[in-house]
């Protein structure tokens, strides 16, 4: 009795915790934005936010811009005249049309274009009274027809922005309808339109100076509203701050001291609402300390939620609700329960998604977010794990420290705990699950591995323990999960295997894991059990047991997600089974590909560790996380983490905590109580994040707008850009302004055409591509608010191609080919023609003797050269000698033959005494004999240019013309292939570098590697072109150029290309690819020893199986004293 007694005390303190913790997490809490300065802000005297979202702050340090990441100084430059003029700021406006104004302290106006970045500045000029009428600037108002009001030491301005002058409207003692003073301290517009000019200042006005004015637009004269001492109903003070008419229509005005008061505008008399020390909740400023000289009402603002901000001096903010008539105080004294540790308020702003802004005089920026409610939390002291709602009116709640039964019409509870000398009280006191049978037995699984039937009614408790002696009691380990089926069979998934219980015996049969059969359960640590298909159970297992789909008869498992640690299985109202894990995320069960699927959002990182599920009425489903609660909505389309904002504490939650209760309300367990809700009364800010593009880099260098620069405008005023073919290495930088909870907002972003899906924007807020093909992009990025609300922004992009890939380049190459190919036909046929009239004419040789002795001479010439070298490279040197040779030796047999008919004709002239015919015919034969003459001398210079090349080299270098030596060995190798195979034909391509000087080489030498690389490449092609047949078009291209202090021979053709695993082995010796007898495989082994030996240089191979070959003879411009060379 004494024991119950204990409990339902402690139940009722429950309840009182519990209500109060509730009640507090209701309260608003303000969030100081943190931002950098090396000095401090100091004063924030005013704040904005322009068309783009982007937050502005004057101060008394600089202008601030802030996107809800970071903030932007802008500050002066005493050497720069766009800069600000001044870091001392009174106020700041941004306009319909972008532009930031700016209010300084004994420097006049500035007016500062985002565009552009630069400030115009506006001052006070005695001669000129166009200007500005005083530099010292301290309030600012955009009207509705567009008009810009500015607000001196010295009277009220409008200014005109087509000409650039003021207005100006000064206080004039003479005048009762000019304005009541010129030190104007606040400007307002109400809904009628009226102009209303606060005027005075404590500082530096006397007390009869100052009042408040109404503007009269026709006439341009002000009616004035005045303190007087003697009647309660005018101003308490005259120096008026704040002016603010909220959305119900009262008109607020604030004074210096105790000044709140409503105005009746027609009546034109104010109600004064003084603070009163006794009744604190009453409407009032703040707490009024008369010791502080300085204090007064500096803001009245109404939020988002309609309640009205009063804010003070010295004294902190009032927070009035007019639904309910209630204040709340906040000040320093209270900055634990509300965050605001500041008393010195001295600006305040609604940005537009609802966000309220207060800047205070000791440059602190506090942010709250009027709408947003935190998630009720009931404290218990204790962890929560499970809960149960009854139909008879009360919940059963499991702890860890007993059961907790809570009457829901009284709010009473009961906790029943552990009694050692009581066997009917429950058996361990950490409850994890609560079941309720068809029968109405409640059942209770514990850490401690007790299972517990627990009578409502009698509040007994019957227990059921691991009993090692017995094989038929209940298994040991905790119990998270059971179940009864649609066959009335009781199940307990225990740290021991899986136990179906016999309820009327108070027996178990164990189904357990067994490590010789794979068919068994995975693991016994058995997290989940929920009834599957007819005749099996779903099992989800920790300790990487993954999910078992079980077969009651066979006792056999199929497996899924092996490697998982299982939290929970869930059905859905729409019969999807969804899997939570502890650090693999979300799964879902594809019936058609029987296998669980990952569940990725993938703007959400922070589903990841799951550690329980609940579905609501509305079939959102609800997740338990180590970050809070994450809502996914009921199309599944889209995920919010409910966290520390919304008063969820991270890690708090805890496993398996997660019901539904019979009126839609959601529990969540914890590990000091519970949060409960109703998630249809929650309600998201549908307002869509501004996304801005804030700059381009291209290969991370920030690209500015100019005249000779991508941009053309800032890059969010632009529509589309278009970047050079050097220009495909860029990022883009954006924000997506969104104040409330800005650390949550989410980014997603994809360019169209190239990503094939969408990224995840890091914290930097940038999306980097490199090396992106010319081509038309679409760059789209998408920013989600903390709440799951999305919007989109797009950017056209174009990355043009280089010259050489343009249209109009194709069109240039295709009259190229089309000029190559009728040029080669007309050449060809030329060709083709003296080839004919060459072969009508081999029979009219008239010197084949002595070209026959030179024919031999040079054959003998070759087999020294072979059996020197030995190598049969000379082979095809000769044959394209042969080739050169034949051409003198067909002029030379031509003229031979004609001369001799011409002695013939002379011999008739002389017999016929035709002297002069004669001597005419002797001149032609003359000419004749010249012509044999020069072609002989032709035929001898080849061949003691051959004679030249097969004598043993002395390896002396000697300065030679690579050019000329390159295209002579061209020739003859191309020739001493086509002697062999008439039929074979290849395009020669050269480029020689026509500025190349001479260099010092062995000539012989260099020409035998020349003539093996070219030899090689003609073979290379002739091979493929036996292979591919007259589609394949043979070419071989050679170039000569001077690269980085060295000449450079390259020698290319399309031939078969050089097997990736053989090309570090072409240069040994005796290596050949060739058939058998058609090669030595010295070749190549002696040009490398020619060229890096005997030269100095390298020979380099580049090579594509099946596309091409590529070598590279690379010589020093000067080699002093060479080595012994080499020879083929």
């Amino acid at each position: 009795m004494q024991n119950y007694l204990a409990s339902c005390v402690f139940g009722f303190l429950c309840v009182w915790i519990g209500a109060v913790t509730s009640l507090q997490a209701q309260d608003q809490t303000f969030v100081k934005v943190p931002l950098v300065q090396d000095n401090g802000l100091g004063l924030i005297a005013g704040i904005t936010q322009d068309k783009d979202g982007f937050l502005w702050l004057a101060t008394h340090t600089g202008l601030y811009r802030y996107d809800g990441y970071q903030q932007v100084a802008y500050t002066n430059n005493r050497y720069d005249s766009n800069s600000l003029a001044d870091n001392r700021l009174e106020c700041v406006m941004a306009d319909h049309k972008g532009f930031i104004w700016i209010g300084v302290w004994s420097m006049g106006l500035d007016r500062f274009d985002p565009k552009s970045g630069k400030f115009i500045h506006y001052r006070h000029n005695p001669r000129d009274p166009g200007s500005l009428s005083d530099d010292v600037v301290t309030a600012l108002l955009e009207d509705r027809e567009g008009n810009i009001w500015i607000g001196t030491h010295k009277g009220l301005n409008l200014f005109h922005p087509e000409t650039g002058t003021f207005t100006h409207f000064r206080h004039k003692d003479t005048d009762p309808a000019s304005i009541s003073d010129n030190k104007i301290r606040a400007i307002y517009q109400d809904r009628q339109g009226t102009i209303w000019v606060g005027t005075g200042s404590p500082w530096e006005s006397k007390p009869s100076e100052g009042g408040l004015n109404r503007f009269n637009p026709k006439t341009g004269t002000f009616e004035r509203f005045m303190h007087d001492p003697d009647n309660p109903h005018t101003l308490f003070s005259n120096w008026v701050r704040a002016i603010y008419e909220d959305s119900r229509g009262t008109f607020w005005v604030g004074t210096f001291g105790d000044g709140l008061h409503q105005m009746d505008r027609k009546k034109g008399v104010f109600k004064r609402l003084p603070y009163d020390a006794q009744h604190s909740e009453k409407l009032s400023r703040p707490y009024v300390d008369k010791e502080k000289q300085n204090d007064g009402v500096n803001i009245i603002h109404e939020d988002h939620a309609g309640a009205i901000w009063i804010g003070t001096y010295d004294s902190g903010l009032n927070r009035y609700d007019p639904a309910t008539g209630k204040v709340k105080q906040y000040q320093k004294s209270t900055a634990a329960a509300t965050g605001l540790d500041d008393n010195n308020i001295w600006a305040a702003y609604s940005t537009l998604e609802g966000s309220l802004w207060f800047g205070t005089a000791n440059g602190n920026l506090f942010r709250l977010d009027p709408h947003r409610h935190r998630i009720p939390h009931y404290t218990t002291n204790t962890d929560v794990y499970s809960f149960y709602e009854d139909p008879a009116g009360f919940m059963l709640i499991g702890t860890s420290e007993g059961l907790l039964k809570k009457d829901l019409k009284s709010g009473s509870i009961k906790q029943f705990s552990h009694d050692p000398a009581d066997p009917s009280s429950i058996s361990s006191d950490t409850v994890y699950s609560i079941y309720k049978d068809r029968h109405g037995a409640f059942w209770l699984g514990n850490a401690s591995g007790d299972l517990n039937k627990f009578n409502a009614k009698t509040e007994a408790f019957t227990r059921y323990t691991h009993d090692e002696k017995n094989p038929s009691s209940l298994s040991a380990g905790p119990i998270f999960s059971m179940l009864e089926d649609a066959h009335d069979n009781f199940w307990i998934a225990t740290g021991f295997g899986l136990d179906k219980m016999n309820r009327a015996k108070g027996t178990f049969i164990h189904h357990q894991s067994n490590p010789n059969d794979a068919g068994s359960i995975s693991h016994n640590m058995i997290t989940s059990v929920m009834e599957g298909p007819e005749g099996y159970l779903w099992l989800g297992t920790r300790y990487a047991g993954g999910i078992n789909l079980y077969n009651i008869k066979s006792g056999k498992s199929r497996k899924y997600l092996l490697g998982s640690n299982i939290s929970k299985i869930f059905k859905d109202s729409k019969s999807r089974i969804w899997v939570a894990t502890e650090s693999s995320g979300i799964f879902y069960y594809n019936k058609a590909a029987d296998a669980f699927i990952p569940f990725k959002l993938n703007q959400n990182k922070e589903a990841v560790n799951i550690r329980s599920i609940v579905e609501d009425n509305q079939q959102n489903l609800w997740f338990g996380t180590r970050q809070g609660l994450l809502k996914l909505n009921s199309k599944r389309d889209n995920m919010i983490l409910l966290g520390t904002p919304y008063g969820v504490s991270p890690e708090a939650l805890t496993f398996l905590g997660a019901y539904k209760g019979r009126d839609g309300k959601l529990y969540f367990g914890s590990t000091s109580g519970y949060y409960a809700f109703f998630p249809q009364t929650w309600h998201p800010n549908r307002h869509p994040p501004l996304i801005t593009f804030t700059g381009l880099r291209i290969f991370d260098e920030p690209v500015l707008p100019g005249k000779n620069s991508p941009l053309k405008a800032p890059l969010n005023e632009t529509k589309a850009i278009k970047l050079g073919p050097n220009e495909n290495v860029f990022a883009i930088d954006f924000t997506g302004i969104h104040f409330i909870n800005p650390e949550q907002n989410k980014y997603l972003y994809k360019l169209e055409d190239y990503d094939h899906d969408w990224r995840v924007a890091s914290e930097e807020r940038a999306a980097s591509y490199y090396n992106v093909p010319p081509g038309n992009y679409t760059f789209r990025v998408k920013a989600s608010s903390s709440d799951g609300v999305w919007s989109e922004k797009v950017l056209a992009v174009r990355v043009d191609p280089p010259w050489w890939n343009t249209w109009w380049a194709y069109i240039i190459y295709l009259l190229i080919v089309v000029a190559v190919v009728v040029t080669f036909n007309r050449w060809q046929r030329q060709r083709l023609i003296k080839i004919e009239r060459y072969r009508a004419r081999e029979r009219e040789l008239a010197q084949a003797r002595e070209i026959a002795r030179a024919y031999k001479e040079l054959k003998q010439t070759q087999a020294r050269l072979v059996q020197q070298e030995k190598l049969a490279s000379l082979g095809e040197l000769t044959a394209g000698i042969a080739h050169e040779i034949q051409n003198p030796l067909n002029f030379i047999n031509n003229f031979a033959e004609v001369s001799k008919e011409l002695v013939d004709e002379t011999q008739q002239e002389l017999s016929a005494g035709e002297i002069n015919e004669a001597k005419s015919v002797m001149e032609v034969l003359k000419e004749n004999l010249e012509k044999i003459r020069a072609h002989g001398q032709r035929a001898d210079n080849i061949v003691k240019g051959m004679l030249q090349h097969s004598r043993s080299s002395s390896g002396q270098k000697e300065l030679t013309d690579i050019n000329a030596l390159a295209d002579e060995y061209l020739q003859l190798s191309y020739h001493g292939l086509r002697a062999k195979d008439k039929a074979f034909r290849a395009g020669l391509q050269t480029n020689y570098d026509k500025n190349l000087d001479k260099v010092a080489v062995v000539p012989q030498e260099l020409g035998r590697v020349l003539l093996n690389l070219f030899s090689n490449a003609f073979y290379s092609v002739l091979q493929k072109q036996k292979l591919q047949g007259n589609s394949y078009e043979p070419k071989v291209e050679v170039s000569t150029s001077r690269v980085n202090g060295h000449v450079e021979i390259k020698v290319r053709d399309n031939g078969m290309g050089i097997p990736e695993k053989l090309r570090n082995k072409i240069f040994q010796p005796f290596f050949t690819t060739k058939p058998s007898g058609d090669g030595t495989g010295l070749g190549l082994s002696l040009s490398y020893d020619i060229i890096t030996k005997g030269h100095g240089g390298e020979l380099l191979v580049e090579s594509v199986e099946g596309e091409f070959a590529e070598f590279r003879i690379q010589l020093p411009v000067t080699v002093v004293s060479p080595a012994p060379l080499l020879t083929i």
